[in-house]
């Protein structure tokens, strides 16, 4: 259910001129541009241009929207040779025109650039449905309605009531879903043990099997066939796309360890359409907001916010938070915890990386940044997903300071420079409300609901 633009397939529906409407230009004297764009389409929100070359860091500005016209002034561009000029064109965080152009800036001179933007339309997005919403659920122990109740978490960190809204049978024990006459032919489930902590550490199911049957009428009679098998499971979080052709049944049986926990078993079908979804790379106010309930879970939670504005949007919502972790960690290893996410989570449509925190306290340099941030962007865009990047939280505390602010400075970069939706501003959402800071660094629970709903908000216009 996507906004649409109302631009349509074209070309020459963004290009630069100068406000007399002689022909397409950016006028650079003494490594100055002044940009005008005039606009066709009512949907466009924001226009950047950005300047890059071999030799010099990318200067971007966001220009302002007025009358059909864009228009900025970007100072400093050094003077060289090569300089590429892009104008990037957004309907919400939806990229809709793009165009560039190279010319070369002398000092002082007066550079004349003429760019053909092409301006797509963006295509209506068709969510996956979710499947499992109030269908009758049977368990072999425990109760059997907690597997499949939309409650999720525990209180890791001791700091609150436990949540008992978890199945918690002793092992081996199946819970089964009547799914209905879905005619759906492949489905995606998610198993969540979820808890404020690290992604990799005791899940509540190590070792499981997917089984689906046409003919069951109570989750243990019928005939059931494997459809999956895992053991060894050691994430809180797992996601898998399974066939379903002529089936009605799903069952979950877990066989490891003695106490089983699962908080919930959440399914869509994939037959067409892909499930709307994201999966946060983080740290630890990473592992401690993408809960969903517990101590430090956003209440309202991402789901919730987006389901509230449109039914459709019924997301799958998973957390790789670590705590202590910066950009380098996620990069190092073999294989690297980027590589293994990647693995584990093959069917997450956008990715959010919610890091910089610890880099800002260990000094991490502007260069060493942007490599890390680049390098995540291409592996997760290699794989076939979005990449989305938050802006660094502000700290009261003074050990990161300035390098938060400087090293937001290249996030806006990498963003602008790979063309990615914007991620949220937690920077300034924080900054405005340091009652939400716990320790003047992590979130409390209206801060997680906080950092969940700038989220939502990031994610609505892409959905």
């Amino acid at each position: 259910m996507g906004r649409r633009s109302s631009l349509g397939w074209a070309a020459l529906l963004l290009v630069v001129v100068p406000a007399c409407g002689a022909p397409a230009s950016i006028s650079a004297p003494g490594g100055r541009a002044s940009v005008v764009a005039a606009l066709t389409g009512t949907d466009i929100t924001r226009v950047d241009c950005v300047i890059t070359a071999s030799d010099m860091s990318p200067l971007t500005v966001s220009l302002t929207l007025a009358n059909g016209e864009a228009r900025g002034v970007i100072a400093q561009i050094p003077a060289g040779p090569a300089r590429t000029f892009t104008l990037n064109a957004y309907a919400g965080a939806a990229l809709v025109c793009t165009g560039s152009a190279q010319a070369d800036v002398g000092a002082g001179a007066v550079v004349a650039v003429s760019i053909t933007a092409l301006c797509t339309s963006t295509p209506a997005v068709t969510l996956a449905p979710r499947l499992d919403l109030g269908r009758p659920t049977y368990a072999s122990g425990g109760v059997a309605s907690t597997c499949n109740d939309q409650e999720y978490g525990q209180d890791y960190w001791g700091l609150g009531t436990q949540n008992d809204n978890r199945w918690l049978p002793t092992a081996p024990a199946w819970c089964a879903i009547d799914l209905g006459a879905t005619g759906a032919s492949k489905i995606l489930v998610s198993l969540s043990d979820e808890m404020s902590g690290n992604i990799a550490g005791s899940p509540g199911f190590k070792s499981y099997v997917l089984e689906v049957s046409a003919d069951s009428t109570n989750g243990s009679d019928g005939t059931w066939t494997q459809a999956l098998q895992v053991t060894g499971n050691a994430y809180l979080f797992r996601e898998h796309t399974i066939p379903f052709a002529n089936e009605r049944w799903l069952r979950v049986k877990v066989t490891a360890p003695a106490s089983i926990s699962l908080d919930d078993v959440d399914v869509w079908d994939v037959s067409t359409a892909p499930v709307g979804s994201i999966v946060w790379v983080g740290d630890s106010i990473t592992a401690r907001c993408d809960q969903r309930a517990g101590s430090y879970g956003a209440d309202p939670s991402l789901r919730d916010v987006l389901v509230a504005s449109n039914p459709a949007h019924d997301l799958l919502q998973l957390g790789a938070g670590t705590v202590g972790i910066a950009v380098d960690g996620e990069l190092s290893g073999n294989p690297s915890n980027l590589a293994t996410y990647l693995s584990l989570f093959p069917d997450v449509t956008y990715w959010g990386i919610a890091l910089g925190t610890n880099d800002s306290a260990g000094g991490t340099s502007d260069a060493a940044f942007h490599s890390g941030l680049q390098s995540m962007v291409d592996q997760i865009k290699a794989a076939g997903h979005t990449p989305i990047i938050a802006r660094i939280p502000y700290s009261t505390d003074s050990t990161y300071g300035a390098n938060t602010e400087r090293l937001n400075a290249v996030i806006d970069t990498v963003t602008a420079a790979n063309s990615l939706p914007p991620g949220p501003d937690l920077y300034t959402l924080f900054k405005a409300h340091t009652a939400y800071l716990d320790d003047g660094v992590h979130p409390n629970k209206d801060g997680c609901t906080a950092w969940q709903a700038a989220w939502a908000s990031a994610l609505a216009p892409l959905l």
